[in-house]
Formats: structure tokens, sequence, C-alpha cells
């Protein structure tokens, strides 16, 4: 299995078309937290990618919960209205000798972002290992 500081970001093309224009309403800051020190380059990177992105200042933040467990990404859901979605599919790598094959069991985790608050990730070492423990890629891109 790969550590999980091997996974990278790949976003899609910039084309995905954006409802209300190119700038996300993201608030002041958002924050991707993580829950293990070895996600700590891949937050970091989703951060330097989504300041590329959308121009939105971003930190990474270690969440304090320890290692593993479920949970994924959580959203400000308790601040609507919820106005955009960036979506995060796991595309597992390949499978060791006593793990399932990879593809059909990618999950797909959801930030759900407020305009009335900051955003907040949360990364787990499950989410990157996924349900069959294989590293994989983490895709992020707006939906309407």
């Amino acid at each position: 299995m790969q550590d999980a500081s091997e996974v990278s970001i790949i976003p899609l093309p910039s084309d995905v078309e954006l409802q209300g224009g190119s700038a996300l309403p993201l608030g002041d800051e958002l924050t991707v937290e993580f829950d293990h020190d070895s996600l700590a380059p891949v937050a970091q990177q989703l951060c330097d990618w989504i300041r590329r992105r959308w121009g939105t200042a971003c930190a990474a933040a270690h969440s304090g919960t320890g290692g593993g467990g479920g949970g994924g990404i959580t959203g400000t859901a308790a601040h609507p209205p919820l106005l955009h979605r960036v979506l995060m599919r796991l595309q597992a790598g390949p499978a060791g000798p006593n793990e399932v094959p990879n593809g059909a069991d990618a999950e797909a985790y959801t930030l759900v972002v407020s305009p009335s608050a900051p955003g907040v990730a949360i990364i787990t070492a499950a989410t990157l290992q996924g349900a069959n423990h294989g590293a994989g890629a983490l895709a992020f891109w707006l939906v309407s």
C-alpha cells in the first residue's frame, strides 16, 4: 500500500462550467483538516490547488482526532443556504496481494461550501486508503 502522502490531486479540466462566474464564494478562508500526520502533504497540496484555482485563502490544519476512521469530507451543512459543492473522488491505485481489485469501489465525498461560514474539509486516512486500502488520486471539481 502506498503512503497517503503519495496521493496526488488531479483537478478536472478548467472548462467545467462554473455557476455564477469563475470565482467561488468560499468565504475568507477555506480550512482543510486532516487527522493523521501522513496526510499533511496532501492537505497542503489541496490548499495550494484551491488557492491557484479560485484565489481563495486556504490553510491546512491537524484536526487532533487521531488516525483513521470514516468521515471523508464534511462541510458546513449547518450554515445554509448551500451554494456550491466541490467533489472529491478517490480513484484507487493498484491492489495489493490481500486486497480486492480496485475501480468499482472508488468512493466520492463532498465538500459543501456555505456563503455564511468558512468551508471545512476533513480528510481522514481511511478516505485516502479507500475500502480496499489502495492509495489513489483525488480529483476535485465544481458542480452547479
